[in-house]
């Protein structure tokens, strides 16, 4: 019901009347309420209420032989969706190097939230990343300086390549938001604040791998997200794709 009809006058007034000689002796009564569900009240009410900076959730644990404890975990409100969409071309010609031009578009698919403290990571099994030749844009194809990111490279124990980017001050909304409305109310900036970003660079193949198809795992996590080592994710704020490339042999 909504709570307008617990008013004096209204259908349930008496009712009103009634909880409050059941708290009469208490001197701050547990007594909690929201508005009604319809119009999508609770959700609005939640998004301008909630304590945005780092939310906790505290709970309890019991057992046998133990005390009591509380436990504070955080708790992830409108956190982010995001999506990422892989592509790529190859100049393949017999007898010659086989190049490789990734395109990477980075999304965030929930509205009114920020995907912040990005970190995208391609592994490749059998290809070389051009450092040199990595851009990355936004949705109007306008260029981010360099130093909004940086760029890291090493291999793995199964000598795969391992290439990351970690953003800097980057924030990624879904394009249904509004971007000045949203940097004005968490107070970041609207110059660094995207509805994509597009991150393209070349590979190489390696030596004696030419005719060999690549296979590459693709990972967008935000909002500093814990990864385990094979890069699984328990907040849901991470996305996960792999890959398969086949180089034609004509």
């Amino acid at each position: 019901m909504g709570y307008s009809e617990l008013k004096p006058g209204g259908l349930f007034y008496a009712y009103a009347n009634e909880m409050k000689n059941l708290y009469a002796d208490k001197k701050e009564p547990q007594i909690y309420l929201y508005q009604h569900f319809s119009m999508n009240r609770f959700l609005i009410d939640l998004k301008d209420n909630y304590d945005k900076t780092d939310p906790k959730l505290t709970t309890k644990v019991t057992g046998d032989n133990m005390d009591e404890k509380n436990i504070d975990e955080t708790v992830n409100i409108n956190s982010p969706k995001l999506k990422v969409v892989k592509t790529f071309e190859s100049n393949y010609e017999k007898g010659k190097d086989t190049n490789l031009t990734y395109s990477i578009d980075m999304y965030n698919e929930r509205k009114d939230s920020i995907a912040k403290n990005i970190v995208l990571k391609d592994i490749s099994d059998i290809s070389d990343i051009d450092k040199n030749s990595i851009k990355v844009t936004d949705e109007n194809g306008k260029e981010i300086p360099k130093d909004k990111y940086t760029i890291g490279e090493k291999t793995d124990e199964k000598n795969n390549k391992i290439f990351e980017i970690k953003f800097k001050d980057i924030y990624l909304i879904d394009k249904e938001t509004n971007k000045e409305e949203i940097t004005k109310k968490q107070n970041i900036s609207l110059s660094t604040t995207f509805k994509k970003i597009n991150v393209k660079y070349n590979v190489k193949k390696k030596d004696g791998k030419e005719k060999q198809d690549i296979h590459t795992k693709t990972i967008l996590n935000s909002n500093n997200n814990i990864l385990d080592k094979d890069d699984n994710d328990k907040s849901r704020n991470c996305i996960k794709g792999n890959y398969k490339y086949i180089i034609s042999r004509r």
